[in-house]
């Protein structure tokens, strides 16, 4: 296994960064091509997944020529390797949030917090703190399921925004995620991309720092979530 690299490069000037926007460009399509696909009701959700990675392959072999379709049996045979030990440990996290669960660990956090306060900002901050330390046991989509429910009616209760939540809660399990010791994410980014995890714990430790003063942001100012929604359907059309 190898080092983190450096986070130190050297400064690029006008011409390279425009050579890399050209070099980027079929990278850059991807999401164009999920977006439309999608909208236009070419192909669902779940099936651009399957979209992005056919086209993804053609890319590689006849757009940046970086591969044949002789090493795609290798690249396939790497792919389920992957996808394997990633698939493990997803098992793992969501059999423990069952198990978590199963001994109504959210609903006595959930309450706590409905002992605790009413008022939004602070009840926010709590429910952070609830998320972060849960979400690091529980696998994401497992966390969705598992706690949205529990938390909606405070959040009526209180009165705030239900997109702004939303955002809120998805900040949450994300820094969850790749927090240290036992994030889910984290284990998965170190298997990908053969990364010693106290290596990872030492260079995730700066943008935990940012995402946490984001979240506190967010939390505290529900405008910033707000203010295209509203922009887009209206004051109060997004409760």
């Amino acid at each position: 296994t190898s080092a983190c690299p450096s986070s130190r490069a050297t400064r690029a000037n006008a011409r390279e960064l425009g050579q890399a926007l050209v070099d980027g460009l079929w990278a850059l399509s991807i999401p164009v091509v999920i977006i439309l696909g999608t909208r236009y009701g070419i192909f669902t959700t779940t099936e651009s997944g399957a979209v992005v990675v056919i086209y993804v392959l053609l890319v590689a072999i006849f757009g940046y020529r970086e591969m044949n379709m002789r090493q795609l049996p290798e690249v396939l045979a790497e792919s389920v390797r992957d996808s394997a030990s990633v698939m493990m440990m997803i098992c793992a996290a969501s059999a423990f949030g069952f198990y978590l669960s199963w001994e109504q660990v959210p609903q006595a956090m959930s309450g706590w917090l409905a002992g605790t306060t009413k008022d939004p900002i602070l009840l926010l901050l709590l429910i952070n703190l609830v998320l972060i330390v849960l979400g690091t046991a529980i696998e994401g989509s497992a966390a969705l399921i598992i706690l949205t429910p529990m938390l909606l009616p405070l959040i009526d209760g209180a009165h705030i925004d239900k997109v702004h939540f939303g955002i809120v809660l998805i900040t949450n399990l994300t820094i969850a995620g790749i927090t240290p010791p036992v994030g889910g994410l984290m284990y998965i980014s170190s298997q990908t991309l053969k990364v010693r995890m106290g290596d990872y714990s030492r260079e995730v430790v700066p943008y935990l720092a940012v995402m946490m003063v984001l979240l506190v942001i967010l939390s505290v100012f529900p405008q910033i979530s707000l203010w295209l929604p509203n922009l887009l359907y209206g004051t109060g059309a997004v409760q």
